[in-house]
């Protein structure tokens, strides 16, 4: 029977542990890249859990546009609205510049999701309004 030499199994065991140390640092960097991106999906599931929160609710955005509609500034514009099972249209053939303004204050600084918005002049102070709020 022939022996093994020690330094062939020195060398195949050195081999060995350079593999090895080569596969850890290979898993440790995908390691940090599978971090990386769960710290990416954990802020957009943050983002869209707060998006969801305004823009999902519609009893709160009918309640807030009810709200709007009822001012005194508004009262006079003939706002006429319509509920369908996905969205509201607010709908004015004839409307004033400062009542106009007045709407478009506290729509614009506030979270609604407008589907559709078309605005025409009619006149130096008037235009026509139709407006679709997502629900």
């Amino acid at each position: 029977m022939k022996q093994v030499d020690p330094l062939h199994i020195a060398a195949l065991l050195i081999t060995f542990a350079l593999f090895l140390g080569y596969n850890v640092s290979l898993k440790k960097q995908q390691l940090q890249e599978a971090k990386q991106e769960y710290k990416k999906l954990e802020m957009m599931a943050i983002d869209l859990a707060a998006l969801k929160k305004i823009y999902a609710n519609k009893n709160k955005t009918q309640s807030a546009i009810n709200r709007i509609l009822r001012q005194p500034s508004l009262k006079t514009a003939s706002i006429t609205k319509k509920i369908t099972k996905n969205a509201m249209v607010l709908q004015s053939k004839k409307i004033g510049v400062v009542q106009l303004n007045s709407l478009f204050g506290k729509l614009f600084n506030s979270s609604y999701n407008i589907k559709q918005f078309t605005i025409k002049r009619i006149d130096d102070d008037t235009a026509s309004l139709t407006l679709e709020i997502a629900l």
